[in-house]
């Protein structure tokens, strides 16, 4: 295949602002799931141990967690649509690029990376943002459009009908007869509640 074709769709595809996760960062994955018709955002929070190819579109970071002693390993794809978020909860200090020797501490609790200091960021994708926003806002002022022009109609018909309704009146047969109740209220009868005393 031509190279200029798949590097043109590569630009479409790539996100303006991409998450410059580093090994040794506890990180919060956002990443879209779908489920049959439906649509939820789920959590995977763990250590990056490793990434790859970060400058290009194939550039890629996985992420260990340890659940009920067992450790579970995600790569995410950085320029996925389905990654949603990526939050650096802290960042560690190491001094390698591929941390392989953490799967070994898998169930040791003195394992511990010491902190850098370095303030927690999310990433997130602007271009939807954009999008979301500007659409917000069309449709903001669009209701705004509508709600005037309805309110400039309501008050012209209400001008117009005032003086109709004050000379209407009601006749005889169509006013509610006084003394009767309501027939969606009933009534219970007297003789429960003297017996339940």
């Amino acid at each position: 295949m031509n190279s200029a074709v798949i590097d043109k769709f590569q630009a479409t595809q790539m996100k303006e602002k991409v998450a410059d996760v580093r090994p040794g960062e506890t990180v919060k994955v956002h990443y879209k799931i779908r489920e049959g018709g439906k649509e939820r955002i789920q959590i995977f929070e763990g250590l990056v141990i490793g990434t790859k190819a970060t400058k290009s579109f194939q550039g890629s970071f996985t992420v260990r967690k340890v659940v009920d002693g067992i450790g579970v390993e995600r790569t995410f794809p950085l320029h996925s649509p389905w990654v949603t978020k990526v939050e650096r909860v802290k960042s560690g200090k190491v001094r390698r690029a591929k941390l392989n020797f953490v799967r070994g501490y898998a169930l040791s609790r003195r394992f511990k990376l010491k902190d850098k200091g370095v303030e927690g960021t999310i990433w997130e994708e602007i271009k939807a943002e954009k999008e979301a926003v500007a659409e917000e806002q069309e449709r903001h002022e669009e209701g705004i459009g509508d709600q005037a022009e309805a309110e400039v109609a309501e008050n012209s018909e209400k001008s117009e009908n005032e003086p109709d309704e004050a000379s209407e009146q009601v006749t005889g047969d169509e006013s509610p007869k006084q003394g009767t109740e309501p027939a969606g209220e009933e009534k219970a009868p007297d003789s429960e509640t003297e017996s339940s005393n």
